[in-house]
């Protein structure tokens, strides 16, 4: 990641407010360090591609105690991208919403019974040959 995004203040208020909602969901643990590994992604229409996934794999765990699976920084020309979550039974969809630009989905993951992918991404006018959808996603585990 590019040093000025890692020591931009704007970074340091968003991980500042991720730490927060941990310990509101987190109130009975007492957390003295946790690491965030955030990474950011670039999902790239153009007239070769029909649709990109962010999620490949499927509904999936990342393996992380939290994470914010997408914070949409920006995207145009696109739908789809839907944000899904499941129950450990995997069979229906209990949340199910299309970030906009500012949103991100903040949930459990590590050993808990929460599942979740991402749907592809298509054009929203094919005529404009470019579409995109960047994010930063946030790897949240705590350190003993």
């Amino acid at each position: 990641m590019d040093p000025m995004i890692v020591h931009s203040p704007e970074l340091t208020v968003i991980i500042i407010n991720i730490v927060k909602m941990l310990k509101e969901c987190e109130s009975q643990r007492e957390i003295k360090k946790v690491a965030v590994t955030c990474h950011q992604i670039s999902l790239i229409l153009d007239n070769a591609e029909a649709s990109v996934s962010n999620s490949p794999e499927g509904l999936h765990q990342d393996g992380s105690d939290y994470i914010i699976s997408a914070l949409v920084i920006d995207k145009y020309n696109i739908i789809g991208g839907t944000s899904e979550l499941y129950c450990s039974e995997k069979k229906e969809v209990i949340k199910s919403h299309t970030l906009s630009k500012g949103e991100g989905l903040f949930h459990i993951d590590k050993n808990s019974t929460i599942w979740h992918k991402v749907t592809p991404i298509t054009h929203k006018d094919s005529s404009i040959k470019i579409g995109y959808r960047n994010i930063l996603g946030f790897d949240i585990n705590y350190i003993k």
